[in-house]
């Protein structure tokens, strides 16, 4: 009787250490759990950016050119702009000289999606880092057509071009924000052309390349 209670007893713990060992082996986590998805990024072209309190899908066009209508627009109100500014304007304010050369200032185009969206979204700010660590940052549409509309006033001559181009800068071809249930498109400019493009950032953060 005592041999055969002494070997249930051993069965029931060889049992038992071996349903321990097989939770254990089950229950280990990948080397992998925890960690994020790496962010595709690098290069030119379209970065996407889901915007998380509304739903909405945020793209941007990495560089944009003059192909868009309204950077064609908004190109040939800079230069006109530039033509009419006196001197020691034109050298104080970025946007309206060529730091570059005779080169081309930088653009990017922010196209909103908030048709599924639940509330309002704006974007406000947008900064380029390079391959060598520089960050570049992007004047959003209101303040670089705030340069252009005093550049027209300090000229004293063209009053005409400041109330066309203060029309067309008010009007809603271009905006930074999207209601729920419509789409929108701004435009950001830099005097700096980035000499490469590692990372996109919106309000600090960080776009996905498509």
């Amino acid at each position: 009787m005592l041999k055969t209670l002494k070997a249930t007893s051993v069965v029931m713990l060889l049992s038992l250490v071996l349903a321990v060992a097989g939770c254990s082996g089950t229950a280990q986590p990948s080397e992998s759990a925890g960690k994020k998805a790496a962010v595709k990024s690098g290069g030119p072209g379209r970065y996407v950016l889901v915007d998380e309190n509304s739903g909405a899908k945020i793209v941007a066009t990495v560089p944009a050119t003059t192909d868009d209508e309204d950077i064609a627009k908004l190109e040939s109100w800079r230069q006109a702009a530039r033509a009419v500014a006196p001197a020691d304007f034109v050298a104080q304010n970025e946007l309206v000289r060529e730091p570059q050369g005779d080169g081309p200032v930088s653009y990017v185009l922010v196209e909103t999606d908030n048709t599924d969206g639940t509330k309002l979204s704006q974007t406000f700010s947008l900064r380029i880092v390079t391959d060598e660590g520089e960050q570049v940052s992007y004047q959003d549409f209101g303040n670089a057509t705030t340069v252009f509309f005093n550049a027209f006033n300090a000229s004293g001559q063209g009053y005409d071009l400041q109330q066309q181009f203060n029309d067309w800068s008010n009007s809603d071809a271009v905006q930074s924000s999207a209601m729920p249930g419509a789409k929108a498109k701004t435009i950001y400019v830099s005097a700096k052309v980035p000499t490469s493009i590692k990372s996109v950032w919106i309000d600090n953060r960080q776009m996905t390349k498509e």
